[in-house]
């Protein structure tokens, strides 16, 4: 072996173990934790040139790792997040007709709660306990000027 690879190894050696640990009480997940020191290596390799010449490349390999760490719980979040919406939007058809009255609160078919209150059109002197609105709400919230 040459100087390189035999230095490599000497650092794989003293750091893999420590570094599985760290990332599993990191990331909650040895599985994973095994993966990412397993690539955060295989990337020293391919710059060890420039990392071999830092004051500590064991700081360089565990900056690496936990970058790599927290960019695959992110993706991870995401993809969750995401995957409902995903599946959720090829079954969702676009309102149309009754449909979209009835979302914007207007057309006959709307459910009393959804049209607007008749004493806000036409306000009487004496409403005061909104009994010309067909919902429940309280004479506050109704919408009617007179009951304010």
């Amino acid at each position: 072996m040459d100087k390189d690879t035999e230095a490599v190894a000497e650092l794989y050696a003293a750091v893999c173990p420590g570094l599985i640990g760290y990332l599993t009480v990191l990331g909650g997940n040895r599985a994973d934790a095994e993966e990412v020191a397993h690539e955060a290596f295989v990337r020293l390799l391919e710059r060890w040139s420039t990392v071999a010449e830092y004051d500590d490349p064991r700081a360089w390999l565990r900056q690496v790792a936990t970058r790599m760490l927290i960019s695959r719980a992110r993706r991870r979040t995401v993809a969750r997040l995401a995957l409902p919406r995903l599946r959720g939007a090829s079954t969702t058809e676009p309102p149309t007709g009754d449909r979209l009255d009835r979302r914007r609160g207007t057309g006959s078919t709307s459910p009393p709660r959804w049209r607007p209150c008749p004493s806000a059109r036409a306000p009487s002197s004496s409403c005061t306990t909104c009994t010309t609105c067909p919902s429940t709400r309280s004479p506050t919230s109704c919408g009617s000027r007179s009951a304010r």
